[in-house]
This record gives C-alpha cells, structure tokens and sequence, in this order.
C-alpha cells in the first residue's frame, strides 16, 4: 500500500546535511502482520535537524528528531529568573508534565518540567527546577509549550487522541546524492558478534533514543535508547547498521538495510520494516525520535542531557583521540532534499497531503508531506 506521509525536508544551502542512513536505527524489526483498520493514520509532524558545523567538506556532528505529534502552544516569553516563568499565547489548563521546545535565547527554558500556574493564570506558568539566570534573553515566540491539559481540547504532552493512538510500521528515508557517511571509517562488528549483543564500542556510529508513550497514564513517557553499529555488509550492499536489543516482542537486534536508488538521482534509501507495536513495553506509542551520529570515529559516545527530554541528547567523539571522518558536509552548492515516508499499522492508501515549517531546524527549511 501507498505511504501515510512523505515528507520532503528542502535545504537551500551551501554545504550539505551528512547523517548517513541511520537515524530510524532505533526502530527496525522484522515481524510481520496485517494492516489493523483500529490504528488510526501517523503523520511526520516536524524535523529538527541541527549539525556542529556547516563548513562545506566539513565533518559534522548530526543529530534528526523526527516527531510525531502537534507542536503546541507558542510561548511568548521566558523570563531570566529562577524559576523561568512563560507566558502563553493561548490559555491553558494544565493537567500533567510539559515539554517546552524550540526556545532560543534562554535555552535554558527548553526541557521537560511541572509547569504550575501563577495565581491561577491559564497564561502564566512557572517551570518547577528550572533557572534562567545564566542564560541570554529570550527569543519571543520561538519557543512553544507541550503539554498534559484538559482544556481547550484534551491532549497527552503535546499529542492529540489521534496521534497518541498511531503506532508506526514503516519508514523509509531517501537521502540526496552526496549526504554520504564512510563505514570504512572504523572496524564493522562480524554479524556473528553483532546478534550475540557483544559488538565492540570502536564499531558505534551513533546513538538513537524513542520517546515511548505508555498508555497506563496520560504521562508516562518511557526513553528506549540504542547505539548505532557499523555492521558487516552482505553481497553488494553499500552498507548495513544495527540496534542492540529492546524491550518489545522480539527484541532484536534489528538491522539497517540501505541501498542506492537505481534511477533519478542515485541517492540512498534507507528502509525499516514492521516496527513492533510493543515497543517499550505493553500499549506504547512511539512519539518521536531523535537520532545523533558522530563526525568522526570511532569513540562515538552518548550525551545525555540532565533536563529528562530526550531531544536534548547528544553523541560526540573524543576530540584528543586518534579519530577519522564518518561524515562529510557535501562541498556542492544547491538545493538538498531530504525525504521521509512513513505509515501506521492501519497502512492507509489515501494519506492527505499538507506542508510544515519545522522549528528549530538548521539550517531552515521547508518540510512538507504529500500523498
């Protein structure tokens, strides 16, 4: 069947975005089942990309959220003091956990907190823990707010009862030509070593982490983390990646399977198959993903940030060590098109189209989905 979502991320931008064919590492399996009519249809509903450098034929850092819920409410400021206090654009009544993303200035506001109303404001909010002290002025309304609430309409950390409810079964990412990672950069993990969950730390390219809703409570987000392998290749693929284990039926590993397009541009597909619905455990959803593989290797290791959203995690490599390119900014000018296509359970063969503007993105860029 037709795809629920394509979604075609344009750069114009002199050097290129190199994040190879990994980032749904996380996500791969290989378990088959029929389409379930009870699933309702997934949508891509933003994709943050952010590198460490854009130098052309640079070796950037890389990391890709691909989320799949609502962005929430705009947040119109965000005070430097401690507690951060934000004012929202529209009136909320908060009933669980926030997510506040996407603010520039006083990042420090970015993460996951209890926001609890000022004087009983559905406006104003405190972020409990947070401190804005340390941090520059706050961008207005570049930042938005993702919540738990009951009113105006019910929504689960930012998600709608439909989102909430969309397990996703396949992805295929379609790289253009020239966004290019070298897996002859470190040593591949034997096949053999890879399914025993042994491969060696010198073989990591780079971490994935999935938000997992669980449907026991209207907050319950669980973080299911992987490595990224470089993995022996099979005949003539090009290259082959894994994942380590999950807590899902079965549990993997899973591998990365890429290939090169045949026609048009030649650029690289990388595909996942048959996601399990039990990903995280019994009733999860997953509600984004967020991907970040090394610039060089190997001593690619996992950043994890101390504000419990999984967005703001990281991989960097050993900047002291011996190390080698793994990815390389294309040094050609133009237009760069990054595409997704993804579907639910339910495997709909007649997905709207629409278009989105991703926040945070670096550089910006239009997204958009079509049929």
């Amino acid at each position: 069947m037709k795809a629920a979502v394509l979604k075609a991320f344009r750069l114009g931008w002199p050097s290129g975005l190199t994040f190879g064919a990994v980032v749904m590492a996380v996500l791969a399996c290989a378990t088959a089942a029929s389409a379930d009519p009870r699933i309702p249809n997934i949508s891509v509903t933003n994709f943050p990309v952010e590198r460490s450098t854009t130098q052309a034929g640079g070796h950037p850092n890389t990391k890709l959220i691909f989320e799949f819920c609502d962005q929430g409410v705009p947040i119109l400021s965000a005070t430097n003091t401690a507690p951060i206090r934000i004012t929202t654009a529209e009136p909320l009544v908060i009933a669980g956990s926030s997510y506040v993303r996407g603010a520039e200035g006083n990042t420090a506001a970015n993460g996951q907190w209890a926001a609890q109303s000022v004087g009983g404001s559905t406006t104003q909010f405190d972020l409990i823990g947070s401190n804005g002290t340390h941090s520059d002025p706050y961008v207005p309304s570049s930042g938005r707010l993702r919540s738990t609430v009951d009113t105006p309409k019910p929504t689960w950390l930012g998600c709608s009862a439909t989102q909430i409810g969309a397990n996703v079964r396949d992805f295929t990412l379609k790289l253009p030509p020239g966004l290019l990672g070298n897996p002859t950069a470190l040593q591949a993990c034997p096949e053999q070593v890879w399914v025993s969950i042994a491969c060696p730390p010198e073989s990591i390219v780079g971490y994935s982490w999935t938000s997992v809703h669980q449907s026991i409570s209207r907050d319950t987000i669980i973080t299911v983390p992987s490595p990224v392998y470089n993995v022996t290749t099979f005949g003539l693929e090009p290259a082959r990646l894994g994942t380590t284990i999950f807590p899902s039926d079965p549990a993997g590993p899973f591998p990365i399977t890429i290939g090169i397009r045949t026609s048009g541009d030649r650029g690289i597909d990388s595909t996942l198959i048959n996601i399990p619905r039990n990903l995280g455990g019994f009733g999860g959803t997953p509600i984004e993903i967020t991907t970040s593989l090394c610039g060089r290797v190997p001593t690619c290791t996992a950043q994890q940030d101390s504000r419990n959203d999984p967005t703001l995690n990281s991989a960097d490599y050993d900047h002291s060590a011996t190390t080698y390119p793994f990815f390389t900014n294309p040094t050609s000018c133009g237009t760069k098109d990054v595409g997704l296509t993804a579907r639910s359970w339910r495997s709909p063969s007649a997905p709207t189209a629409a278009t989105v503007q991703p926040a945070g993105t670096n550089p910006p860029g239009a997204v958009q989905k079509t049929g």
